[in-house]
């Protein structure tokens, strides 16, 4: 899958729209082929921030330089069955520490975007309704082999 596939991502966290679970803690490397990263973004410029589109959609965010969790923050990631018949998703489990950031950095950020980056594009850039924490999914209408790429390309080394 391309740069322009991985654009059009979309990326649901369950703590946008559900209750909270608890992440297992384990020391994650940082080397992955698939860079995967979350930042907060604004809709409207200032300092430090730089403009980046939202994947194919004609929307554009403002990022905050650091990110708050990548993949050195993955515990685990796996294959998922998606909403379509023979379409899949990807599960994101994240470490004690980085769900931790997550939680305390979007309970800050509620009403504004997080931008979920994937491999430098920002793939989706939902607005924070309640604090994030929980259980990733990127749900791009992927085939088996897409997410089995993306799996194996964030998954800790």
């Amino acid at each position: 899958m391309g740069v322009a596939a991985a654009a059009a991502v979309m990326v649901v966290l369950a703590g946008m729209v559900s209750g909270t679970r608890v992440w297992r803690a384990v020391d994650a490397p940082a080397y992955a082929a698939v860079r995967f990263e979350v930042r907060l973004a604004e809709d409207a410029p200032a300092p430090g921030l730089r403009e980046a589109p939202v994947g194919t959609q004609p929307k554009v965010v403002y990022l905050r330089e650091q990110s708050i969790v990548s993949n050195d923050d993955i515990v685990a990631c796996s294959v998922v069955p998606g909403v379509a018949v023979d379409r899949y998703d990807v599960e994101i489990q994240l470490s004690a520490d980085g769900a931790a950031r997550l939680r305390e950095a979007t309970r800050q950020h509620v009403g504004r975007p997080v931008a979920l980056v994937i491999d430098g594009i920002v793939a989706m850039a939902p607005t924070v309704r309640s604090e994030i924490g929980e259980l990733g999914r990127l749900t791009g209408n992927y085939s088996r082999e897409e997410a089995e790429r993306l799996v194996r390309g964030m998954t800790p080394r």
